[in-house]
This record gives structure tokens, sequence and C-alpha cells, in this order.
């Protein structure tokens, strides 16, 4: 009965560590992760109709008459 009281304590032991290092490290992570990818989205939101708008001009505009010397020609493959 002691060994199993002993590997409890340690088992109980392991579990309050993994606790603190989730309070302590990982929670302030994901909260720094969350709030970058809230700037990401603003960011994307501001930029977004400009960029669409210079998509549409160019669009408009037709192919590009240069092409990239030296390129390889990429095709799709089925």
């Amino acid at each position: 009965m002691d060994s199993v009281e002993t590997r409890l304590d340690r088992i109980e032991d392991a579990l309050r560590r993994l606790e603190v290092l989730l309070e302590t490290r990982l929670l302030p992570e994901c909260k720094r992760m969350g709030g970058h990818i809230s700037f990401v989205e603003g960011i994307y939101e501001k930029l977004r109709r400009p960029l669409s708008a210079l998509r549409g001009l160019r669009d408009d505009l037709g192919p590009s008459p240069t092409k990239l010397s030296g390129t390889p020609r990429v095709e799709e493959v089925d």
C-alpha cells in the first residue's frame, strides 16, 4: 500500500507542476498570440478594399504585356 501512496504523491506533484506551467507560461503566450492575430486581422481589414480596388484596376488593363525572361512556365497537372 505504501508504494501506491508514493506513486499517487508523485503523480499529484507532477500534476501541480503542470498546472503551474500552464498558468505561468502557456496561458500568457496564448493571450499574446491572440493579440497578434487581432492586430493582423485589423490591418487586413484596413487594406482589403484598397488592395481589391488595385487588383480590379490591374484586371481591367488585361494581361501583363511583359514576361520575366528565364522564368520557367508552370502548368497545372491533373
